[in-house]
């Protein structure tokens, strides 16, 4: 998606648009939780699979169905969040048993402070970090590749930390970079779906990141 090429002051920020990015990042926040909620049980990789799979469908189809329709987008990308959050659901269940329920909720507060503090950076402060998106997506491409190679070695000591550090590094970058393109973007609903479903993911990734990270190898 390019930047709204609309005049704007310097350092100004489209309010506008970052009101409708708010809301429905909460939706799909509280949607993803309730799925977290449904999918926690769920044992059957296959299941899981199928899951995941599904997301990718979801998430192709706000793509094609927001240009045409905004509500149908916006019921989509809380579809999209909700089967996130049902394969997310045994992760989340993982963690409390290895780290506690309330390691995970402090978990989940800081990535909202997290949020709160780099997106602000991103969306108010002025600077351009427009130039920030081919980093990053290196960075992705490598901390995937990354994890990736972890899958298949024995587990050796620190590599659990550096991942989950590497993570949380990544995604505060993200949080920075999204929010200043959400800042910057023209007032539409379709802007407004796209640029909350690429902060839920950030969050998501940060969360695990962190929670990765909190694990110290367990």
């Amino acid at each position: 998606m390019s930047l709204s090429k609309l005049p704007r002051a310097e350092g100004s920020a489209n309010t506008s648009l970052l009101s409708k990015v708010g809301l429905l990042f909460s939706i799909d926040l509280i949607a993803a939780a309730y799925g977290s909620y449904l999918g926690k049980d769920i044992q059957s990789f296959w299941a899981l699979i199928g899951l995941v799979v599904l997301s990718f469908v979801l998430l192709f189809a706000v793509k094609i169905v927001e240009q045409a329709n905004k509500f149908a987008g916006i019921l989509l990308a809380a579809g999209f969040a909700l089967t996130v959050g049902l394969w997310s659901g045994p992760a989340l269940l993982h963690w409390s048993h290895v780290l506690g329920w309330q390691t995970v909720a402090f978990s989940f507060l800081g990535t909202c402070l997290a949020m709160t503090v780099f997106g602000g950076i991103g969306a108010f402060s002025g600077r351009d970090f427009s130039s920030w998106g081919p980093f990053l997506f290196q960075a992705l491409l490598g901390l995937l590749i990354f994890r990736i190679i972890l899958m298949f070695l024995p587990t050796m000591s620190g590599t659990s930390i550096l991942s989950g550090l590497a993570g949380v590094v990544l995604f505060s970058g993200y949080f920075i970079y999204d929010f200043y393109r959400a800042a910057h973007d023209a007032n539409t609903w379709e802007n407004a779906i796209d640029h909350s479903i690429e902060i839920f993911l950030d969050f998501v990734n940060f969360l695990f990141s962190l929670l990765q990270l909190e694990s110290k190898g367990k």
